[in-house]
């Protein structure tokens, strides 16, 4: 589906990356989650009341447009073309919103 192999990172911080797998075992089912696929792609998973999603992570304003673009084809991948997606971003990132359709943001 995707080649990651190409792709960079999509975090750099750990003390980060621990913030949010905190922030998504309260409301993701963590066993529905691809976490290694986060690293390098967004991936589908399922909130606690069952329904799919999309989840994306990053910490860096450099990714934006390789996130969009993992997003509309794991959508379509998955056959689930009106999923919402949860981003997980730093505080410190100011992201343009209004390019994400569908799209809850949580900052850590």
């Amino acid at each position: 589906m995707f080649n990651i192999s190409k792709k960079s990172k999509r975090w750099n911080d750990e003390a980060f990356l621990n913030l949010v797998c905190t922030e998504i075992a309260c409301h993701i089912d963590w066993d529905s989650i691809d976490s290694g696929r986060l690293h390098n792609s967004s991936c589908k998973a399922n909130i606690l009341n069952g329904k799919e999603i999309i989840v994306a992570v990053f910490d860096r304003i450099s990714v934006l447009e390789e996130i969009l673009i993992d997003v509309e084809s794991e959508r379509k991948a998955e056959n689930i073309p009106d999923a919402q997606l949860w981003v997980y971003v730093p505080e410190s990132l100011t992201i343009d919103k209004s390019k994400f359709q569908n799209a809850i943001f949580y900052s850590v």
